[in-house]
């Protein structure tokens, strides 16, 4: 049985960001930290956001954004990318209009946008 070649460069991205505008997002993102995944955390507040950082040895990248501003979103995304690689996907509760109920994965980039 052959096994799959296993290439860095080829490695499919597992980095997700999560938007703390909800208790269950800060419940998501605190799993995510127990396992020592590498992640980024968006929040409104300082408050919000230190207590990822506490232990992440350089795992996780803390932002303080308005995550309702398209733009302010977009910059602390792309600052999260840079920092931790390829992104999978953002991570956001109801309160995005554009999800229809409770949590939502979606990718960071529209796959149709040039």
């Amino acid at each position: 049985m052959m096994t799959p070649i296993q290439h860095p460069q080829f490695a499919l991205p597992t980095v997700q960001v999560v938007v703390l505008d909800d208790p269950a997002a800060h419940d998501y993102a605190r799993r995510l930290a127990a396992t020592g995944a590498r992640f980024g955390v968006i929040g409104a507040r300082s408050v919000d956001v230190v207590p990822y950082l506490t232990g992440a040895t350089g795992n996780v990248v803390a932002l303080i954004a308005d995550a309702d501003d398209p733009a302010q979103l977009a910059d602390a995304v792309s600052r999260v990318e840079d920092r931790l690689q390829a992104l999978a996907a953002v991570v956001r509760h109801r309160r995005d209009p554009l999800l229809t109920d409770g949590f939502a994965t979606r990718p960071h980039r529209d796959p149709r946008a040039a």
